[in-house]
């Protein structure tokens, strides 16, 4: 037995060495160690996986009739993909036809191509530290492109907004307010002067509202521009 509860998402290291005797009496000095490191998931659950497009009834709520640009009179709906833990934030990139989108609780982002193809875009997309066990949703949430076409991203777990440039790096848009850390965005859009607003609920805290790691006292709407971090209202519960 390795550890007992293990839960999916959680790393353990191992130390393995080699001696010359019974276990009972290890060396007191080792001249050849190796670690390993094994992650956990749950047994006999199979992933996400593409299906046949099937379409399937829904209901659509019409609150503003700007909708009708949008979304026509009878909408048809379909299936593409099933077994998901739990799906947001999608995003459909021009660039390459092909969406995608978060699986929070997997801490995955899934990529989901035009020829019906489904994949691991990233995984790890919103946290990996060693505490990972304790979160329900500790991967992105909110996905968007910026006016560059950048990703932009809401990280549950490390409780910051990033966005990938061109070259693959991170860039940190925002992860404090007045030197508290958020508690952890959730939705985030641009506005058409490139102004980025996001959402800043604790629902990807392991106790939410009553989490002992949450340092804000209110959950946040804010905005970034030209590298500024503005509060927009606080005057939400859970935006």
């Amino acid at each position: 037995m390795i550890a007992r509860d293990v839960k999916p998402g959680r790393k353990i290291q191992l130390a393995v060495f080699g001696i010359n005797g019974p276990l009972s009496s290890p060396p007191t000095n080792f001249i050849w160690m190796r670690l390993a490191k094994l992650e956990f998931y749950k047994d006999s659950v199979r992933g996400p996986y593409p299906v046949e497009p099937q379409e399937v009834n829904v209901d659509v709520l019409r609150l503003d009739p700007l909708i009708d640009e949008i979304v026509p009179p009878n909408p048809k709906m379909y299936k593409l993909a099933e077994n998901f833990q739990f799906t947001e934030g999608p995003i459909w990139v021009r660039d390459g036809d092909y969406l995608l989108f978060s699986d929070p609780n997997a801490n995955t982002i899934y990529k989901y191509t035009a020829d019906d193809r489904l994949s691991v875009f990233w995984e790890k997309s919103g946290y990996e530290a060693a505490d990972i066990a304790e979160y329900g949703q500790p991967g992105s949430n909110g996905l968007t492109l910026d006016p560059q076409g950048r990703l932009t991203i809401d990280q549950h777990g490390n409780r910051r907004v990033v966005r990938v440039e061109k070259d693959g790096a991170l860039t940190v848009l925002a992860d404090r307010y007045r030197r508290q850390r958020l508690n952890s965005p959730n939705d985030l859009v641009y506005r058409s002067d490139g102004t980025l607003f996001f959402t800043d609920p604790p629902f990807g805290l392991p106790k939410f509202f009553e989490d002992r790691r949450k340092e804000l006292a209110f959950s946040g709407v804010y905005s970034v521009m030209g590298g500024r971090l503005r509060l927009a209202t606080k005057e939400l519960s859970g935006p």
